[in-house]
Parts: C-alpha cells; sequence; structure tokens
C-alpha cells in the first residue's frame, strides 16, 4: 500500500490550513473529514502552483502514504492519517 502509485478524483481544499480532497463537494460542505476525505502531502511549489484550482473537481496523481504523521511534518488541516503525496493535479473536464 504505502507508496503506491495512483490517481484520485474529487473536491480539492487547498488553503493555508487545509490540503484535502473530497469525495464531492457536498461532503466538504457537510465536514465528512474521517469517511470521505484524502489528506494531501504538498510541496510549497506544488501549493503555490495549484492552489488556484482549489474548490473544484480535479484528478490528483501522485503516491500513497499509510500515515502523514511519518512524513516529519506537522499537519494540522488533515483528514485522516492516511496520505496522498501529489505530484500533479488537473481539473476535470466537463
Amino acid at each position: 500500500m504505502d507508496g503506491q502509485k495512483l490517481s484520485v478524483s474529487g473536491y480539492l481544499i487547498l488553503d493555508e490550513s487545509a490540503f484535502l480532497i473530497f469525495d464531492s463537494e457536498k461532503s466538504y460542505k457537510r465536514k465528512e473529514y474521517a469517511r470521505n476525505c484524502v489528506s494531501l502531502l504538498i510541496s510549497q511549489s506544488n501549493f503555490e502552483q495549484f492552489r488556484g484550482l482549489s474548490k473544484s473537481f480535479v484528478v490528483v496523481s501522485g503516491q500513497l502514504r499509510k500515515s502523514i504523521s511519518a512524513s516529519g511534518r506537522v499537519h494540522l488541516g488533515g483528514c485522516n492519517d492516511v496520505g496522498l503525496e501529489v505530484r500533479d493535479i488537473h481539473p476535470v473536464r466537463e
């Protein structure tokens, strides 16, 4: 599981306090963090590059991490301990 490459589609939240992807906008608005959310591990440069996509539907590609706390960074805005280390983010085409 740890290190597996994958892509996830969903509703992206990127701001100063939260790096998350939800299964839907409804889950985000209902604050369904534990059930319908994955924490994102994102570098500062990727954060700056992709923050304009926040609150939109995207595909996030990266590597699965079974424990975001093992990264040695503090994650105040995480929704659970499983995370996705971000490599790329693309908007979903409608």
